[in-house]
């Protein structure tokens, strides 16, 4: 599950402590953005990232489909909030493929995605990406993966910081 909602159909008015303000009974948070174009002004969309999941859950039910600021506002959790999940390799070897890459890591938990990243020409960068289901799960790999040997290179285990 995620902490974060994704908030649509907003007045182009409200500021991001309003949609904290707004979303405050859902539970705390640890952070409100409003979506903009170039020139700052609001594309009528943005996120909350509660500091639990169970809170971004409420705020669902609590918040999909009322009236704020004059508008119907739509409330989804965000599935692209990887946060805490995702974790970058680096240092593979150009031997190691997305399918040895899942092997190895598969061992920590439900795996939701993995991937060696290639360049435009199909070679492997050097590095890979993967995504679980459960942070826990990412944190287990990362802890016993980080400095280990695969397909004879000592790779480094660590957070995306990135997404």
């Amino acid at each position: 599950m995620t902490k974060t909602v994704f908030v649509s159909n907003l007045d182009f008015k409200v500021k991001w402590f309003d949609l904290k303000d707004h979303f405050r009974p859902a539970g705390n948070i640890a952070r409100a953005e409003i979506f903009t174009k170039n020139g700052g002004m609001s594309i009528g969309s943005g996120k909350v990232t509660f500091e639990d999941e169970q809170s971004a859950q409420n705020a669902v039910d609590m918040f999909n489909g009322t009236n704020f600021s004059g508008r119907t506002i739509t409330v989804k959790l965000d599935v692209n909030d990887f946060q805490g999940r995702q974790v970058f390799v680096s240092n593979l070897s150009f031997k190691t493929n997305s399918q040895s890459l899942r092997e190895a890591f598969s061992q920590f938990g439900e795996l939701e995605k993995c991937f060696v990243v290639k360049d435009d020409n199909g070679y492997s960068r050097g590095n890979g990406i993967v995504r679980y289901v459960n942070g826990a799960d990412a944190a287990k790999a990362i802890e016993s993966m980080n400095g280990t040997n695969l397909d004879n290179r000592t790779i480094y285990v660590k957070l995306d910081e990135k997404i």
